[in-house]
């Protein structure tokens, strides 16, 4: 049977006999709600003088009525301790589900008769300080307040206003239930008893207090990171005969002191010199610690991912020539640290000093081999990276980190403020985001042996408006600040800080480098003149000769909205790259031949639109960008065009509101306007969303003749027919059962 709300309409209570019925209102099938209220008491220092306190008042229960058996779901009231009944009018208090509170409760007693509570049942209950069982529960015990299960061999709920210091889990616990502490705000020390092998504290719900842990000589796995506060704790003790785990000035260590655990994050100490037993720190061991300073010996060789990251207030770390790797991550987000000693790291790797806001410059010892791309990533006050000679894989000039023979320019650092950089020399390649996000620099000269680009390495080189080139350079020119080969007839790099606006196409150009513009999204338009004979401009588009292939878009033309004709029938590499403007790209021509790379980093709201029978909508595919077609039959509240209208239709029409009501532009054809404008008011909004919505509901769920969504909501311009949506024969993915006439009123 369904639940039927009902009160249970009884006031607080305390435990008087078996069953517990003392302050109970009357109650029966039929009777109207009642309302007891009765005068409180102090709450009792234990079960059995409950038993013989007097009924407190205030306290009203409402409940659920299943016919034969009663579920407590909520209170109004205020009460030192309140008991829930055993019985009302004899249909038995089984369950306590998530009660709702108006009020606050001290001691909750809970009767013989309960024998399923939920798990977040009293999360809602201020000031639950205690909770007390009937000795006669089947499966419900408690004991100093704490409530466990029948055998206590799980503890279940650590009330969140009761007052203790300090707490020792009993013996009997072998499991500890999700979230059971409650965010207890009072408790500071934390002890495991015997019976607990595994702990992983994100799970307890200890609250921010909690600063020192005791495990005990039964745990064998813990994890005491992680949790709601982090890494919270002051002390972490460890039984003595617990063949797993050791601890020392409150660090957490393996048994033999080999691994470095967790170092607790409240520790009060400037500095930190781990032991020289240690071989190996674990993962986020010293995360969000308040050290200053952290000397790691030469015997670790081993520091895993995020061991020294978010730590607010460390400045130096010096590292032993153990180590052979700084992982991801490691120093990440370490905002005071000016200073890392690395001594003999063979590999630093992407995101290690993340973020390391105050760090100026690094030393690269000899050995290290290999430095991930974004190493360094978010370091803007870093200037300048210096390589020991002895580096037989790196080298630097100047502060700029270069291959060992100098003839690849592989970081410039994010931090250098001079507006011009002349490449050395040597340099005959540019690595992939050598210069990512170097915002100071304006002019960069290229060396005598410059060969060429991997990848985007100006990303983000907001103030990039010129290249020069070395006179000594025979492969590479620079006209008006924009690179080009020798002899003037390929583009190869638009320079990406250049002002906005036209570009005005040389007419010596033959060729345009496929990543030429990829940094960049600042030509507004390609100017070609009458004696270019290699390209032509069709709107500020850049198109072969004849027009038929796009060239390159103009990535930073500021329209949303461009229909090719049918004469187009190419799209190159690369020509659509960076668009950042551009929401909606109409093909005319349903054979056009895309590149693989067409279109690359466009508009995250780009919508393709062609026929159905198109390779546009084929490309749109492949590429998982939106693609909606010309001459689908768009019938009214069927926007998508499946024959359906359904909660699909209503999805995409709250979408095209959200987006229009944003300032993007609406992505419909003429005819998905019409067939979306439900109220006929000329308009798409969340008023054509809802009556989608509701004609689904309802044609969901009628049998027989089912009327068209025009009729159903009232219109006399229903322009198109309508597939309507049978109700489903599926099962039901929740059962839900109504109350039969004999089900038990309020």
């Amino acid at each position: 049977m369904n639940t039927k709300k009902i009160l249970a309409a009884v006031a607080a209570c305390l435990v008087a006999a078996s069953p517990l019925t003392t302050g109970m209102a009357a109650y029966a099938e039929g009777t109207e709600n009642t309302t007891v209220s009765e005068e409180t008491t102090e709450a009792p220092e234990s079960e059995e003088e409950a038993e013989e306190a007097a009924p407190v008042d205030g306290v009203v229960f409402s409940a659920e009525n299943y016919g034969d058996y009663i579920k407590i779901t909520g209170f109004t009231g205020t009460a030192d301790i309140a008991a829930i009944p055993a019985d009302v009018a004899g249909i038995p208090v089984t369950s306590i589900g998530d009660i709702t509170s108006d009020g606050s409760i001290g001691t909750l007693v809970i009767p013989s008769s309960v024998t399923s509570i939920s798990e977040n049942a009293f999360d809602n209950i201020t000031g639950l300080s205690a909770i007390q069982v009937d000795g006669d529960n089947t499966k419900y015990a408690a004991e100093n307040g704490v409530l466990y299960n029948k055998d206590m061999t799980k503890l279940l709920v650590y009330p969140y206003a009761k007052s203790d210091v300090t707490f020792t889990v009993p013996d009997s616990v072998t499991e500890i239930a999700s979230e059971a502490f409650g965010s207890n705000t009072h408790l500071y020390e934390l002890t495991l008893g015997n019976g607990i092998t595994s702990v992983t504290v994100s799970e307890l719900g200890l609250g921010r207090n909690v600063a020192v842990i005791t495990l005990s000589a039964s745990v064998t796995e813990a994890v005491l990171t992680s949790g709601k506060y982090g890494n919270q704790f002051q002390n972490i003790h460890v039984n003595e005969e617990n063949t797993v785990f050791s601890s020392e000035d409150g660090v957490l260590f393996n048994k033999d002191k080999t691994e470095l655990i967790l170092f607790p994050g409240k520790i009060e100490t400037p500095s930190y010199a781990v032991p020289d037993s240690v071989k190996a720190i674990a993962p986020a061991a010293f995360e969000g610690s308040k050290l200053v300073t952290i000397t790691v010996p030469d015997s670790v060789e081993t520091i895993g991912e995020n061991a020294f990251a978010n730590m607010s207030g460390l400045a130096t770390a010096v590292l032993g020539s153990g180590i052979k790797e700084l992982p991801a991550n490691v120093f990440a987000n370490d905002k005071a640290l000016v200073s890392a000693a690395l001594s003999s790291a063979e590999k630093i790797a992407d995101n290690a000093f993340a973020k390391c806001a105050s760090l100026k410059s690094i030393s690269i010892p000899a050995n290290t081999a290999e430095i991930d791309a974004d190493a360094f990533a978010g370091c803007d006050a870093l200037t300048d990276i210096n390589v020991s000679s002895s580096n037989e894989v790196y080298s630097s000039v100047d502060g700029v980190l270069l291959s060992k023979d100098g003839t690849e320019l592989i970081k410039y650092m994010y931090g250098r403020t001079e507006d011009a950089y002349t490449v050395p020399d040597s340099v005959k390649t540019i690595c992939d985001r050598a210069f990512e996000n170097c915002a100071a620099i304006a002019q960069l000269t290229l060396g005598a042996s410059f060969e060429a680009f991997e990848g985007t390495p100006f990303t983000g080189c907001t103030s990039l408006s010129a290249f020069e080139v070395s006179a000594d350079n025979a492969a590479f020119s620079a006209i008006d600040g924009v690179l080009f080969n020798a002899d003037g007839t390929e583009l190869i790099k638009y320079p990406c800080g250049r002002p906005a606006g036209e570009y005005i196409v040389p007419d010596s150009l033959t060729a345009i480098n496929n990543t030429a513009f990829s940094d960049s999204a600042n030509v507004t338009a390609f100017v070609v003149s009458d004696a270019n004979t290699n390209f032509s401009a069709v709107d500020g588009i850049l198109c072969s000769a004849d027009g038929t292939t796009i060239v390159k878009y103009p990535s930073g033309a500021e329209t949303d909205y461009v229909e090719l004709s049918e004469t187009i029938t190419a799209i190159a590499e690369y020509a659509f790259d960076n668009a950042v403007n551009l929401e909606g790209l109409l093909f005319a021509n349903d054979e056009t031949a895309f590149a693989i790379n067409a279109i690359v980093n466009p508009n995250k709201y780009l919508v393709l639109y062609g026929n159905t029978e198109s390779t546009t909508k084929n490309f749109a595919s492949l590429n998982s960008i939106e693609f909606i077609a010309l001459d689908a039959e768009y019938a009214f509240g069927d926007v998508n065009a499946d024959g359906a209208v359904d909660a699909v239709d209503a999805s995409s029409i709250l979408t095209v509101y959200a987006l229009t009501s944003t300032g993007h532009r609406c992505k419909y054809i003429e005819a998905q306007k019409i067939a979306a404008d439900i109220d006929l008011d000329g308009e798409i909004n969340s008023s054509d969303t809802s009556k989608v919505l509701a004609y689904y509901a309802y044609a969901s769920t009628t049998d027989g003749k089912v009327l068209s969504i025009a009729d159903f909501c009232g219109v006399d311009d229903p322009t198109f027919e309508v597939e309507i949506i049978e109700p489903s024969t599926e099962a039901p993915t929740e059962e839900i059962t109504i109350p039969s006439e004999e089900a038990t009123e309020a």
